[in-house]
């Protein structure tokens, strides 16, 4: 699911986005 999000333009990723800038591997963690 998370990876799906992360390549649709859903609206889940935009509150992923600004996540992603700060820290992708710390979003990752989060999303596993």
């Amino acid at each position: 699911m998370q990876e799906r999000q992360l390549v649709q333009p859903t609206p889940d990723a935009d509150h992923l986005d600004p996540g992603r800038r700060c820290g992708a591997v710390e979003t990752f963690e989060v999303n596993l």
